[in-house]
C-alpha cells in the first residue's frame, strides 16, 4: 500500500505526495509520439542535477523494465546492466549508473502517461508518522479459528509530501 501510495498519491486527494504529483517542471517528454527512447532516458537522466544523480533511481512498470532490458546499442551490448548484490545475494539492475526499480504502480509507457521516473528519494521527498506503528495480532474470531490461523494487522499514519522538486524527473511519453 506505502509502494502505491508513493506512485500514485495525489496532493488533489489528500493523500501522499507521490511521483504522480510531481510539478509539470519536472517532466521531460519522449520526442516520439508513444515511444520511449534510450536518448529520452539519456536526456531525463542530464536534466537531473549533477548532486542529486548520485542517489537517483529509475522507477517504472514491469513492462517498461522488460522493454528496456532487451535494447542493446550499436555494437550489441545490452544498455541495462545486471549485478548480483553481496550483501542480499540478489541482482540489481541498473540504467546509466541508476539503479532500477520496479513498481506496479506506474502506468504501462502508452501516450500520455507518465511512465517512468527519476528520483532522488532522499532529497525529493519529505515523511512522517503521525500516530506510532501499531500491531494487532488477531486470532480469537471464527474465520482464523475455523482455518487454524492467525491474522496481524498493522497500522500506521502517515504523511509524504514534495519537498524539492528539483531532485525528481517524470518522463511522459508524447501523445499521438
Amino acid at each position: 500500500a506505502l509502494d502505491r501510495a508513493m506512485v500514485n498519491g495525489l496532493r488533489a486527494s489528500n493523500q501522499f505526495e507521490g511521483l504522480e504529483s510531481a510539478p509539470a517542471t519536472c517532466e521531460i517528454e519522449t520526442a516520439e509520439n508513444g515511444v520511449i527512447s534510450m536518448d529520452d532516458f539519456l536526456g531525463t537522466l542530464n536534466s537531473l542535477h549533477p548532486t542529486y544523480q548520485t542517489n537517483a533511481v529509475w522507477v517504472m512498470s514491469k513492462e517498461l523494465f522488460n522493454d528496456v532490458a532487451m535494447r542493446k546499442d550499436a555494437i550489441g551490448n545490452y544498455y541495462m546492466l545486471r549485478q548480483l548484490n553481496v550483501v542480499t545475494n540478489k541482482p540489481e539492475y541498473s540504467l546509466f549508473g541508476a539503479k532500477i526499480y520496479i513498481n506496479d504502480a506506474v502506468k504501462a509507457p502508452t501516450s500520455g502517461n507518465k511512465a517512468c521516473f527519476l528520483v532522488d528519494f532522499t532529497n525529493s521527498h519529505a515523511g512522517m508518522i503521525k500516530k506510532a506503528v501499531e500491531l494487532r495480532h488477531i486470532s480469537g474470531d471464527t474465520k482464523n479459528a475455523l482455518r487454524g490461523s492467525h491474522t496481524l494487522v498493522i497500522d500506521m499514519y502517515a504523511d509524504v509530501c514534495i519537498k524539492n522538486e528539483d531532485a525528481m524527473r517524470t518522463i511522459k511519453v508524447k501523445a499521438e
